[in-house]
C-alpha cells in the first residue's frame, strides 16, 4: 500500500507538471491548503499502528567514587514476564559471559562497544536485570522514559541485583518510527511541490557579478563546524582527561569556533555601513521570528515524541519568552535582535571613526573578555565580572558585528600574514587555556570556547580575512553557482540539524560495524557528514516554495 501511494504521488507530480502555466495561477493561490491536504492524507497512508522503540545501555566508562571498578553487567532481560538471554534481544558489542552481557574499560576486545541496543514493540513492559557490587561502575539507559542513569555500586562483594523497569508506551501516530515515516512521506510530497514551483515561479535572477564568493563558502564551512560543534561534545565530555581521545576531542572543538564570530562578522560585513530601512529592518526581523518560532515548534514536538519531555502547549507558549527548545536556537533570538537594530547600528557605526570604532570594541569586548578569562582561568568569584555581564554581552555582539564590517572595507589593506598569524594564536590559546582549567578542576570546561572570548575572535578574524581576500566574484561558472546555492541554506542548516541529529541518535550501523558519536574523532566525523549531507537533502526542496522558502532563507 505504501509503495502504491508513493507511486500515484510521483505520478500526479509528473502530470501537474505538465499543466499549463495559466491554469497553475490559480493553484498558486490555493498553494497552502492544497500542501496542507496532501500532507494529512500522505500522513494517514504511513502510520503504523505496531511500532517499536530502541533501548540503550550505554556505559559512562565511570564509577561510584567508592567503586573499586566501572563493569556493567546485564545478566537477564525480561520481556512481558518472559525471561530472555541478553544476547538474544540487544545487539553485538559487549562480551557474553555466565549468560549475560558484559562491559569493562580494561578489557576490550575486537568488537566491543560503549553501547548495546534493542528493539521492543508498543506495549512491552520491559525489566533490565542488572549486577550490583563493589566493582560496578554506572551506565546510561535510553527509552522513550527519557535518559536515565545506573549507578551499580554497593558496598559488597557478593552479587545483589536491580530491576531497571521500562515500559514502551504505545502510540498509534506520534511514535519515534511513525515521526520518520511522516517526516519522510512529508519530505516526498515538499520535493515534488519544489519541483513545481521551481518551473512555474522561478526566482527573479540575482545579479552575483560583485558578490564575494568568499563569504559565501566561509557561510558553508562555518555551518559544517558548527555541526561539528553540536556534535563532537560527547568526544570532549565524556572521555578521562588527558587521554589521546580527549585531546583530539579538545582540538576537534578547538577548530570549529572560529564558525559562531565568522558568522556574526559576514552579518556584520553585509549589514552595518548600508542604509537600511525602518520598514526593511522590520520585516526583516519579522521574518527571522516566524523562521526562530517554526523550527523551535518543531523541536518542541521532536521532544515531545522522542522523549516525552515537555508540555506542548507551555513550551510552545514560552517560545515567545527566550525559552529555547533546543540550546543551538539562541542564535535566532539574536538574529531577531540584530535585524531589528540594524539602522541604528549602521548609524552608531557611520557617525564614529577608526579611532573610536577600535575603542568601541576594545570597552565592549576586548577588555570584559580578557576579565572573564582571567576570572574563569584562575576560578576567582567577581562581583564586577557579574555586574558587567549584561553590557559584556550585547557590546560584545556588536563589537564582533563592526569587526565583520572593518575586515570587509579594508580587506584590500590588511595583509594576508597578519589574519593567519590571528587565527594561529588564537586558536593555541582556546587550546591551551581550556587544556589548563580542564586539567586543573578535573572536569572538562567548555569556557574559553564562547564566541565572544578574545581568542575565538582573533581566530574568526583571520578567517574572515581569508574569506574577503578570496577574491572569487560571482559569475555563471557551476562551482560558483553551487557555492551560492550552499550558501543560502546555510542558516537553514544552523536551524535544522539538530533535529536530524536525535533522529539519528548516537549509533549508526554500517555492514554489521556499530559508530558510535562518542567513542572517536573519526567516528564523530563520520556522523557530521551524514547529518551534514542528510540536512542540506532535507531542506534544499523549501528553498524554491514560495511559502516555506524563508524558513531556510532569510536574508
Amino acid at each position: 500500500m505504501e509503495n502504491l501511494f508513493l507511486t500515484l504521488l510521483l505520478i500526479v507530480g509528473i502530470v501537474i507538471l505538465a499543466i499549463p502555466q495559466s491554469v497553475f495561477g490559480t493553484i498558486k493561490k490555493t498553494m497552502p491548503v492544497l500542501l496542507l491536504l496532501v500532507a494529512v492524507f500522505g500522513i494517514g497512508f504511513f502510520i503504523n499502528i505496531g511500532t517499536k522503540s530502541e533501548i540503550q545501555i550505554i556505559a559512562s566508562n565511570d564509577q561510584n567514587e567508592k567503586a573499586e571498578g566501572n563493569e556493567i553487567f546485564l545478566k537477564e532481560v525480561i520481556v512481558n514476564g518472559e525471561s530472555k538471554k541478553p544476547a538474544e534481544v540487544f545487539s553485538k558489542g559487549w562480551i557474553e559471559k555466565d549468560g549475560g552481557l558484559l562491559w569493562r574499560s580494561y578489557d576490550q576486545v575486537q568488537g566491543m562497544k560503549v553501547n548495546i541496543h534493542a528493539e521492543f514493540k508498543s506495549g512491552d513492559d520491559i525489566i533490565l536485570v542488572l549486577r550490583k557490587n563493589k566493582w560496578q561502575g554506572k551506565a546510561r539507559i535510553k527509552s522513550v522514559q527519557g535518559d536515565q542513569e545506573f549507578d551499580g555500586y554497593i558496598n559488597s562483594e557478593s552479587e545483589s541485583l536491580m530491576d531497571f523497569e521500562i515500559q514502551i508506551i504505545s502510540s498509534s501516530l506520534l511514535s519515534r518510527n511513525n515521526l520518520i515515516k511522516i517526516a519522510f512521506i512529508l519530505w516526498i510530497i515538499i520535493v515534488i511541490i519544489s519541483l513545481i514551483c521551481k518551473k512555474f515561479f522561478p526566482e527573479t535572477k540575482k545579479d552575483n557579478k560583485d558578490r564575494l564568493i568568499g563569504l559565501d563558502l566561509l557561510k558553508i564551512i562555518s555551518a559544517f563546524m558548527i555541526v561539528i560543534i553540536h556534535a563532537s561534545s560527547g568526544v570532549f565530555n565524556n572521555h578521562e582527561i588527558g587521554s589521546i581521545v580527549w585531546k583530539e576531542g579538545l582540538i576537534l572543538n578547538a577548530v570549529t569556533r572560529f564558525a559562531v564570530p565568522t558568522f556574526l562578522m559576514i552579518s556584520g560585513a553585509l549589514l552595518i555601513g548600508r542604509k537600511i530601512s525602518l520598514d526593511k529592518a522590520m520585516k526583516r526581523a519579522a521574518i527571522a521570528g516566524v523562521a526562530l518560532f517554526t523550527w523551535s515548534f518543531l523541536y518542541v514536538i521532536a521532544k515531545w515524541i522522542y522523549w516525552g519531555d515537555g508540555n506542548v502547549l507551555y513550551d510552545t507558549l514560552m517560545i515567545l519568552f527566550n525559552k529555547r527548545a533546543s540550546g543551538h536556537l539562541w542564535y535566532g533570538y539574536l538574529l531577531v535582535w540584530i535585524y531589528l537594530f540594524a539602522p541604528v547600528l549602521n548609524i552608531l557605526y557611520e557617525s564614529l571613526s577608526v579611532k573610536m570604532r577600535v575603542y568601541f570594541i576594545v570597552l565592549g569586548l576586548v577588555i570584559p573578555s580578557t576579565f572573564n578569562g582571567i576570572i574563569n582561568y584562575f576560578s576567582l568569584d567577581s562581583q564586577l565580572l557579574q555586574s558587567s555581564f549584561f553590557i559584556y554581552m550585547n557590546l560584545g555582539y556588536i563589537s564582533v558585528l563592526f569587526i565583520g564590517r572593518m575586515i570587509y572595507e579594508n580587506r584590500y589593506i590588511i595583509p594576508v600574514y597578519i589574519g593567519c598569524l590571528s587565527s594561529i594564536i588564537g586558536f593555541l590559546l582556546t587550546v591551551f587555556l581550556t587544556e589548563g582549567v580542564s586539567k586543573r578542576l578535573g572536569v572538562s570546561t567548555h569556557t574559553f570556547f564562547s564566541e565572544l572570548e578574545v581568542s575565538n575572535v582573533m581566530y574568526a578574524f583571520g578567517i574572515m580575512l581569508l574569506g574577503c581576500k578570496l577574491g572569487l566574484k560571482g559569475n555563471d561558472s557551476f562551482i560558483k553557482k553551487a557555492i551560492i546555492k550552499l550558501s543560502e541554506l546555510s542558516l537553514g542548516v544552523y536551524f535544522a540539524h539538530a533535529l536530524i541529529m536525535w533522529g539519528l541518535g548516537n549509533t549508526i550501523s554500517i555492514k554489521g560495524r556499530i559508530f558510535d558519536i562518542e567513542n572517536s574523532v573519526p567516528e564523530c566525523l563520520l556522523f557530521v557528514c551524514i547529518i551534514f549531507v542528510s540536512t542540506i537533502i532535507a531542506i534544499a526542496p523549501l528553498g524554491n516554495i514560495p511559502f516555506l522558502k524563508k524558513l531556510v532563507k532569510i536574508s
